[in-house]
């Protein structure tokens, strides 16, 4: 590619190109399809509705990229080797996005991407090494083969709750990852998907995932390129599910997750201050995460004082009491509440 490139300009008079800032346009401005390489930031346009595939092509200088709310599509490997670009935020009039659009973006830590995406691409962040931050919007229905693979800063994933199918190696060789929530709504694991995650030695798979492809969880490849199984790697699924049937097939401990007591419930808040009538909501936090039953019922001491439902509290009176969530297994913590004196 054009790797010295520093400008690009193109003839007035020409009937299907056009330029702009030394960047290269379609002739209405719509489309953007080369940037070069010296550029250090750019603003795009906002006549700019498309950002062609390889737009931006290993540029290695480029830091800052400002995307107008004209752009509706981003092609594939359109950021591909940006690596001094460290953020990026994609707007919400983005829809489709290709694939590979960030891969060997080294310097990468955050992205944004758009609430209107519905699927990650192929690759979208491979190599993204330094990659700490980045949430998968809630209609993404698939994520793509290699998504995430080498994304080696990531800590934790959150699978929105529209997603049925998850990639081949799609999150391999993300070695920080330590927890991974995947929902009820997948239904295909493929091959590799999490394998090479060496920080990963748990995981809970849903009832209704039916398909587990080879070596998806708990593998990895050591120093002489031959394949291992993570220590104490363990499953939590269902009996009789396709989760219990790898587990099983590979010799992974498997627990069944229907059965799991909870040990220790928590709250967000230790004390509340509140003036008669005004409420705040309390949260609760369960170890383990993936434990079976997460009813709680909710008690006051003197509900003369408070009233407390679902987690919401509302003070009504004018002493101090204590509310009590219980769960099943698990001793419960307590909040103290007191009344603004200068309200009463």
């Amino acid at each position: 590619m054009y790797f010295n490139l520093k400008s690009i300009n193109v003839a007035s008079g020409n009937k299907k190109l056009s330029s702009s800032d030394g960047i290269l346009f379609n002739k209405d401005k719509s489309v953007l399809l080369l940037c070069p390489q010296a550029k250090a930031s750019v603003t795009i346009p906002g006549s700019v509705k498309r950002i062609e595939d390889r737009a931006f092509y290993i540029n290695q200088k480029i830091k800052s990229i400002t995307l107008p709310n004209s752009v509706t599509s981003i092609g594939n490997m359109a950021f591909c080797g940006c690596i001094k670009l460290t953020s990026m935020t994609i707007p919400e009039s983005v829809a489709s996005m290709g694939d590979e659009v960030f891969i060997n973006c080294a310097g990468l830590t955050s992205v944004t991407l758009p609430s209107g995406l519905t699927s990650i691409g192929e690759g979208m962040f491979w190599d993204c090494g330094k990659l700490t931050k980045v949430t998968i919007p809630d209609r993404v229905t698939s994520i793509g083969d290699l998504a995430f693979a080498n994304c080696t800063a990531l800590t934790s994933m959150k699978i929105p709750s529209r997603v049925k199918s998850i990639g081949n190696e799609a999150f391999s060789g993300c070695t920080k990852l330590t927890s991974v929530t995947i929902p009820d709504s997948v239904n295909t694991i493929k091959k590799n998907a999490f394998y090479g995650c060496t920080g990963l030695t748990k995981v809970t798979i849903p009832e209704n995932v039916t398909t587990i492809g080879e070596s998806a969880f708990g593998f990895y490849q050591d120093d002489n390129w031959e394949t291992q199984k993570i220590a104490g790697f363990t499953i939590y699924g269902k009996t009789s599910s396709a989760a219990e049937t790898y587990a099983k097939k590979n010799g992974f401990k498997f627990i069944d997750s229907s059965n799991i007591a909870v040990t220790k419930i928590a709250l967000d808040k230790t004390s509340l201050t509140l003036a008669v009538f005004q409420s705040d909501k309390l949260t609760v936090s369960f170890t383990p995460s993936n434990a079976s039953d997460k009813t709680v019922t909710w008690s006051t001491s003197n509900k003369s004082v408070a009233t407390v439902k679902n987690g919401t509290v509302t003070a009504v009176g004018r002493a101090a009491t204590r509310l009590l969530p219980k769960a099943a297994t698990a001793k419960p913590p307590a909040v103290r509440l007191r009344l603004h004196r200068q309200l009463l």
